[in-house]
């Protein structure tokens, strides 16, 4: 089974990236840290149009490399301003490859879960971007099985402090991976 992870958080070891790993206990994964990548906003080249392929040659091709024979795909992001991270979001429009001209899906085996974490601990404050969020992946064939949304850590490690959450990560990558 071949597991990709996304972690769009700035923060090496933040509470994204903490939830990643917890799914992703005991898996075998391509993990990636976008912040520290060479991955380039989409130009609108269309270049995608006709082939599973960028025309840019930076980071994201390797990403959409793995993507082709991925079965799992995990994308985190803390909440920045209502939305996720400046360097999640260039990835998410980066994902432009993996629909057709026609916009069918060119991936549709791929389980997929999102992580969100937010310093606001009212969990459903930012509801309405995250389903958004997650009904685009769905759209690009990515289906979203699981979602986590943590409300209540701002600071880097706070979700240690999360037991249920670590647990609900934890059952997520079993579930995903079996």
């Amino acid at each position: 089974m071949k597991v990709v992870a996304i972690n769009g958080s700035p923060k090496k070891q933040g509470n994204t990236a903490l939830l990643i790993n917890k799914i992703l206990d005991g898996a075998e994964v391509i993990q990636y840290d976008i912040d520290k990548m060479n991955v380039n906003g989409c130009k609108g080249c269309m270049h995608c149009r006709s082939e599973f392929k960028c025309a840019q040659k930076d980071d994201m091709s390797e990403i959409l490399e793995n993507l082709k024979e991925a079965d799992v795909l995990i994308i985190g992001s803390p909440i920045y301003m209502w939305q996720v991270t400046g360097q999640a979001k260039i990835f998410l429009d980066r994902l432009y490859p993996v629909v057709n001209a026609d916009f069918s899906p060119r991936l549709s085996n791929i389980k997929t879960a999102t992580v969100y974490v937010q310093a606001n601990p009212d969990e459903s404050a930012f509801a309405p971007y995250i389903e958004n969020t997650n009904s685009m992946l769905n759209f690009l064939g990515l289906n979203v099985v699981e979602s986590i949304v943590k409300g209540g850590v701002g600071a880097p490690g706070d979700v240690l402090n999360h037991e249920d959450t670590l647990e609900q990560a934890f059952n997520i990558g079993k579930k995903l991976t079996e």
